[in-house]
């Protein structure tokens, strides 16, 4: 019954929509939403590992083309601006001049990817992530001893 009523506004600033009955989804925060996710997306798994091209980087796009063809299958939308690719490898090694593509969208390289807090880099050197980590971490020390010495 639960999954069967969901009501929903949309807010835009000071702007807000009446209620409105929604079939779709499930609420933010939901226990139920990683397992959904995973079934949700599991044919695109099987459908990414069939992909098998010789070239690394022709593997790559098709790859991106699976998925593109998938999102357009289940009216998803991939903002292929945020969409970027880090090309790992050793310093001496050149960047790929492969021009990659989600759908009709080019995607440009950078040299850094951040997940969960840590920068992973291009030529796989850990100091840029180690530095934001060393910084959250004082920051975090900082707000604990002033905590402290309130309390105190």
């Amino acid at each position: 019954e639960d999954l069967q009523i969901r009501l929903a506004c949309v807010q835009v600033n000071d702007l807000k929509t009446g209620w409105f009955s929604t079939p779709f989804g499930v609420e933010q925060g939901d226990v139920l939403s990683p397992t959904l996710f995973s079934i949700y997306v599991n044919d695109l798994a099987q459908e990414i590992k069939k992909t098998n091209l010789a070239d690394e980087e022709i593997k790559l796009q098709g790859m991106l083309n699976t998925m593109n063809d998938w999102c357009n299958k289940w009216r998803l939308t991939i903002n292929g601006d945020k969409t970027q690719i880090v090309h790992f490898r050793k310093p001496l090694v050149p960047q790929s001049n492969f021009l990659f593509y989600f759908g009709k969208t080019t995607l440009m390289f950078t040299d850094t990817f951040k997940y969960l807090g840590f920068v992973f880099h291009k030529n796989m050197m850990f100091s840029e992530g180690k530095q934001l980590l060393s910084d959250s971490a004082g920051r975090a020390l900082v707000l604990a001893n002033k905590g402290i010495a309130t309390k105190y």
